[in-house]
């Protein structure tokens, strides 16, 4: 048996697990390395839950559980060795035959199942929570095609037929019109594209497109239609909705578009990978993955707003950690301070306006100070303040605006958890 037979086989062995509902954390993990890096494997994958979904769909028999039933077995049990794989695809195609047979033989049904028009090229891998296929309920080992793929909850792993990983979280709406178009309406996508994917193209809801060059990197869209891109690895292209603004981005660079308003392009260089981007809420880590540290109240003209979330660095005992970003259009910057010790800060104005943050049951302060920053490289001070017991402060929270007037802030004005659904932008 040669060694790419061998492969195959045991490839086999974990679609047969995946389908019967007995493949582990550790086999689960081992199929999906496989199909990402070997373009065979994962032709594989896709033809073979194509195969194993269209069984049942050709006798008209609807799979609601999440995990399919086992296929039939020639033996009781698994053997080291599995019969060649025409054999195993001859025996369903017999199965295939002799279900449209009994269809036409058979009285029409009160009710069919109602799939995605067009050629599947959508697997499901994985799905930890409610998913749903044009209101219809997804599955780990469906195939399915064009469609608006939406998650209620939890993650959800897709693989289309150009290799093109996709991972979904929380509660996010995407349309899959191809193996090469996808749009996002809501929530956080990942995608992964190898270099036969190059060119795969995500639009956001105001008509913005990030094609990939080559890359992984992620998209979240808020509840507004506001969307921030994220570029992991790679190299993307992301292109205005109205092509006056074209801009390739690398890793460690994201961009921030303002749906329906003037758009904020920040590219965001030389941050920690696991640094947090997002906007400026009641629940936003004030610390990236830091003790679940996180923001309990604001004023209410800054919320909404791209904020930079770093991570805490060394620890108490060093400054905070400092870093960059640059501008592609002018930004006034609100700089959230930790308030420990005296931070020297030039070149920032001292507003009157703070904010309020947990961790651990022991609340903390920031003071809120702002500037103008022109289009180039801005440089996000550390935090130098020291308290009576040595401790520093953590790192400082940049937010982005448009560069209009400075809103007039209040200390005695903020936005606290029981207000969170407020939202507001500072023009």
């Amino acid at each position: 048996m040669s060694r790419t037979d061998s492969n195959h086989d045991a490839l086999f062995d974990l679609l047969a697990g995946l389908c019967d509902g007995t493949l582990d954390e550790a086999g689960r993990a081992e199929m999906q390395r496989r199909i990402v890096e070997d373009p065979d494997a994962a032709a594989l994958y896709v033809e073979y839950m194509h195969l194993h979904a269209s069984v049942p769909q050709h006798l008209n028999l609807h799979v609601a559980a999440p995990s399919l039933p086992a296929p039939s077995r020639a033996t009781p049990e698994r053997s080291a060795h599995r019969k060649p794989i025409m054999y195993a695809l001859a025996a369903a195609v017999v199965l295939i035959v002799c279900g449209v047979v009994m269809v036409q033989l058979s009285p029409a049904p009160v009710s069919e199942v109602t799939e995605p028009a067009g050629s599947p090229f959508v697997s499901i891998i994985d799905s930890t929570g409610n998913l749903f296929v044009n209101n219809d309920a997804g599955y780990a080992g469906g195939t399915f095609g064009a469609a608006t793929y939406e998650l209620k909850s939890g993650t959800a792993e897709f693989l289309l037929a150009g290799r093109v990983s996709v991972n979904l979280e929380g509660e996010t709406r995407l349309a899959l019109h191809d193996p090469m178009n996808a749009t996002l309406s809501r929530g956080v996508a990942t995608f992964e594209c190898p270099p036969e994917a190059r060119g795969f193209t995500v639009k956001l809801p105001d008509g913005s497109h990030i094609v990939d060059l080559g890359t992984k990197f992620q998209v979240r869209v808020d509840a507004a239609g506001d969307a921030s891109v994220r570029v992991i690895e790679g190299v993307v292209n992301c292109q205005g909705v109205d092509q006056s603004w074209n801009q390739s981005m690398s890793k460690g660079h994201a961009v921030w578009f303002r749906h329906q308003a003037q758009a904020i392009q920040a590219h965001v260089v030389d941050l920690p990978d696991n640094s947090s981007i997002g906007r400026l809420e009641v629940g936003l880590a004030r610390v990236d993955r830091y003790l679940d540290a996180h923001v309990t109240g604001a004023p209410p003209m800054l919320i909404g707003l791209p904020a930079v979330v770093p991570q805490r660095g060394a620890g108490s005992g060093h400054p905070g950690a400092g870093y960059q970003f640059m501008l592609t259009k002018p930004a006034r910057l609100y700089l959230l301070v930790h308030d420990r010790g005296t931070t020297a800060l030039d070149g920032w104005e001292r507003t009157s306006a703070s904010s309020s943050w947990i961790v651990m049951d022991r609340s903390f302060t920031d003071t809120i100070y702002t500037r103008l920053a022109q289009p180039g490289v801005v440089n996000i001070p550390e935090h130098t303040g020291v308290d009576p017991q040595g401790l520093h402060g953590v790192p400082n929270v940049c937010l982005i605006a448009p560069p209009s007037e400075q809103a007039s802030l209040s200390a005695a004005h903020s936005t606290t958890a029981s207000e969170s659904s407020a939202k507001g932008d500072i023009e």
